[in-house]
């Protein structure tokens, strides 16, 4: 028995996460927990402790930006994110297909500009799409509005397997 369907968004997505039946969860349980893997080319893929394997598909400049979260698991505050932007530039010439623009880095590192919020409001929806909602917040890039924004993942689940940027 169902005991609760959300309807999701203007897409006419469903939520899997809070498709309930009773005692157990949909198909992404509530809690399944993941690691998150870089391969060697940035691909970024989520592995339950299930045995399920998913790769997160994420916008070049979006990827960027979670690459950059996942290699500082301490945490940047956005206002900070200027001092980072070498590292957004590695990542940006690795995996992207196109001439990188330098001017999409500096609107990310720009604290006036709304672009880090874009970025970051696409990764959330890209693994709360992956893996429902209320799993997503720990695989996401998180804090308070004008703190350390950070990824709440022990090291422990994150397995990296592409070449780490160094200054």
């Amino acid at each position: 028995m169902l005991e609760k369907i959300e309807f999701v968004g203007k897409q006419g997505r469903f939520d899997k996460s809070v498709v309930v039946k009773t005692g157990e969860s949909a198909s992404k349980p509530h809690n399944a927990y993941y690691t998150v893997v870089v391969e060697k080319d940035y691909r970024i893929f989520l592995r339950s402790t299930m045995g399920t394997v998913e790769e997160v598909k994420l916008p070049v400049l979006s990827k960027v930006m979670y690459l950059l979260y996942l290699n500082h698991l301490e945490g940047i505050s956005f206002k900070n994110l200027i001092d980072y932007r070498d590292e957004l530039w590695h990542y940006y010439c690795a995996i992207s297909v196109r001439d990188p623009k330098p001017s999409s880095i500096d609107a990310m590192v720009d604290p006036t500009n709304n672009s880090v919020n874009e970025k970051v409001s696409r990764i959330k929806r890209a693994i709360a799409d992956m893996i429902g909602e209320s799993s997503s917040a720990m695989y996401a890039i998180s804090g308070e509005k004008g703190g350390v924004r950070r990824i709440r993942i022990q090291p422990s689940q994150l397995e990296w397997n592409a070449s780490i940027y160094k200054e």
